[in-house]
């Protein structure tokens, strides 16, 4: 479900768009949304017509589906950054659908716009250019995690990338949600959340789950998520 809001009149809460000159924030004639969980912002086969902007403590996620059906998500954005950046540097479909993963608050810009504003002002186009090859980084990065690494250390590596995005220990998502973000069966995520519940690590409640232990938790996930951006 999306939520229209008052037209945004001064920094909002996307630390990427706040790095943007005010008159520059102006001109993009920002919309403020607040969005639901497993909102779909944009699909993979269709050309977006917004940039989204997450504010801080909501989270976008990036998927890809297979013919078999198979869905895995190939890159996270938070506060951070922008959904679709890669629609803004080539006017095409962007590849993924962007899914909201975490509720909350997004600011929306026209593609269009940024675009041509991007093109004309030096710091936004060096800051967009910026978070594009972090985002390029990141996207990389998964895709050696997804093919080498077990399900409890992508797990862990997924808990806490979260968690740096919403800055608190509580994650509200469902198994069946996870196995699709880890693009594993549900069987595997009920395995390896048990595992960690075991352990302390996490405690597990109706809809998700509580960090216990920060620092438990980087022990077992990969060094994926050290090297993330």
């Amino acid at each position: 479900m999306t939520t229209t809001m008052p037209p945004a009149r001064g920094p909002s809460g996307n630390a990427l768009l706040n790095s943007f000159p005010a008159e520059v924030r102006q001109r993009l004639d920002i919309k403020e949304e607040r969005h639901s969980s497993y909102d779909v912002l944009f699909k993979a086969d269709e050309l977006p017509q917004w940039a989204h902007f997450p504010h801080r403590g909501t989270v976008i996620s990036l998927t890809r589906t297979t013919e078999a059906g198979t869905t895995v998500e190939v890159g996270i954005v938070g506060f951070e950054g922008v959904a679709a950046v890669q629609s803004l540097l080539l006017p095409q479909p962007a590849g993924s659908e962007a899914v909201v993963q975490v509720p909350g608050d997004v600011s929306r810009v026209k593609l269009e716009m940024l675009r041509t504003v991007m093109n004309e002002d030096a710091p936004v186009r060096t800051g967009l250019l910026a978070f594009a090859g972090q985002f390029l980084d990141q996207v990389s990065q998964h895709a050696t995690c997804n093919r080498v690494h077990s399900i409890e250390q992508r797990l862990a590596k997924w808990l806490l990338a979260v968690r740096d995005r919403i800055e608190k220990d509580e994650v509200e998502l469902t198994h069946d949600f996870l196995a699709h973000m880890l693009g594993t069966r549900r069987a595997g995520v009920t395995v390896a959340v048990g595992a960690l519940t075991l352990d302390g690590i996490v405690k597990q409640h109706r809809g998700g789950v509580r960090i216990m232990d920060r620092e438990g938790l980087e022990l077992r996930s990969c060094e994926c998520y050290r090297a993330l951006p």
